[in-house]
């Protein structure tokens, strides 16, 4: 009835595990506004100097946000296309920030400088207007820029 003799397998290498990146990779761009893609911001890093208002501006066809725990905490709360909220940070540091529904989106603000003194640590502004420079930001942000 044929060889029933078990053959050894055989000899298995298993592969490289896949590179996976957790965290903040990219420029950082000097700039005060954020540009909310569909699962994306663009720029995802920037640095301001303290006082300064950080405009997001949704430019994507989902409702997105940008929410963070650092420091005082901030929520956008969530905005359709073409709506904009400013955040202002008075105190130096590094806040990092998600969309709520999309938690892969992922987005820093590295503020530096001395602390604007008695002011709030974040101040929301649901009246903020974009200044129109969005597109511009755009290439830079993606990486179409000298190192």
């Amino acid at each position: 009835q044929g060889d029933t003799a078990r053959r050894a397998p055989a000899a298995f290498e298993a592969p490289e595990p896949p590179v996976s990146v957790v965290g903040y990779n990219g420029p950082i761009v000097e700039t005060n506004e954020v540009q909310i893609v569909d699962y994306g911001y663009v720029p995802a890093r920037i640095t301001i100097p303290t006082g300064t208002e950080v405009i997001f501006t949704n430019t994507g066809a989902e409702l997105h946000n940008a929410a963070s725990a650092s420091g005082g905490g901030f929520d956008t709360e969530l905005l359709s296309n073409g709506q904009a909220i400013g955040v202002t940070y008075n105190q130096p540091g590094t806040y990092d920030y998600t969309c709520t529904p999309h938690p892969f989106m992922m987005g820093q603000v590295i503020v530096t400088g001395e602390p604007i003194e008695g002011a709030p640590e974040i101040v929301l502004n649901i009246n903020a207007v974009p200044s129109g420079n969005l597109a511009t930001m755009r290439g830079v942000a993606q990486g179409d820029h000298d190192d």
